[in-house]
């Protein structure tokens, strides 16, 4: 960061979730810094430049009880979101109100005078892709609610920012993996099956393509995209692909366990996609440097430890 956001103040939602509180952890090491932290449930590690807030951004009483306190940021990285509780339950009215609506409530809250706005969208935008690697100019499909709400909310806020002359940075994560992802997505759903000596079920063939970036790689590009302060939109992805197969595959050979894969009938319908991530590279400097193996290493250990 250094001095590009030297004595600026930065509004983080979402900053004690997966990413977020990566992405904390990054920017309260720039002493110049300070970062207000918006979360519904807990509180995060504190530091002297990092001033944590209780608050659902669903609820506008929770934001009018806090509007005072926000009054001076400059910037705002928006990660507050809700994830789908699972890969077969998606629902329409969480996804609105948790995706789309609160982050209207927000936006009558802040003040006027911002000067930077990162939102973390996601893959599922596009939908089930038309090519691969899936680039930034790629038609925008969601199949799901929760992708619809992403969407959504980008669109809004395209309208409000452009609108009032806010640079808006919208950043599309592929799927993110890691120590502490929530336990309702495949890597960890894997993981804590073989950690305890049982067979991981895969849903098809497990020939399904996707691309997999580990947690810090999107934590360092979405802190770059606060900096940078560019209007667009960015895909943030490690670039390359791997089956559910291979990625299964890696972990029973990291895990030394003798474990062998369930074969059920898949329930929703098979697709490649990854991501082309040229123009994150060139835009922002965004260079993803952790390997599946070793990520998926990362991911295994901490789950062991768990244990």
């Amino acid at each position: 960061m250094g001095s590009k956001l030297a004595d600026r103040n930065i509004l983080v939602t979402g900053g004690t979730g997966f990413v977020g509180s990566r992405v904390v952890e990054k920017l309260k090491k720039d002493k110049d810094t300070n970062l207000i932290v918006l979360s519904r449930t807990k509180y995060g590690k504190e530091a002297p430049n990092v001033e944590y807030i209780l608050c659902d951004l669903s609820s506008e009483n929770s934001l009018s009880a806090i509007k005072n306190r926000i009054q001076n940021v400059s910037y705002v990285l928006h990660m507050a979101a809700m994830m789908p509780k699972s890969s077969l339950k998606d629902e329409l009215e969480e996804n609105v109100k948790q995706n789309l609506m609160v982050t209207l409530n927000l936006l009558k809250y802040l003040p006027l005078h911002i000067r930077g706005f990162v939102y973390s969208s996601s893959i599922d935008v596009y939908g089930e892709p038309i090519y691969n690697p899936v680039d930034e100019k790629h038609s925008t499909n969601p199949l799901t609610y929760y992708g619809a709400s992403k969407f959504a909310t980008e669109k809004f806020l395209s309208i409000f920012l452009k609108n009032r002359g806010v640079p808006l940075t919208i950043l599309r994560y592929s799927q993110v993996y890691g120590p502490g992802e929530a336990e309702i997505k495949a890597v960890p759903v894997f993981i804590n099956k073989i950690v305890k000596g049982e067979s991981p079920i895969i849903f098809g063939d497990g020939s399904d393509i996707r691309d997999y970036v580990y947690v810090d790689d999107v934590a360092n590009a979405t802190v770059l995209a606060l900096s940078k302060k560019l209007n667009g939109i960015f895909n943030i992805g490690s670039g390359k692909g791997y089956s559910i197969k291979e990625v299964l595959d890696i972990i029973i050979r990291l895990s030394g366990k003798k474990v062998e894969p369930i074969y059920k009938d898949r329930i929703k319908k098979s697709f490649n996609s990854t991501l082309d991530i040229t123009l994150a590279k060139e835009k922002l400097g965004y260079l993803p440097s952790m390997c599946i193996e070793e990520g998926l290493k990362k991911e295994l250990e901490f789950m062991e430890n768990l244990k």
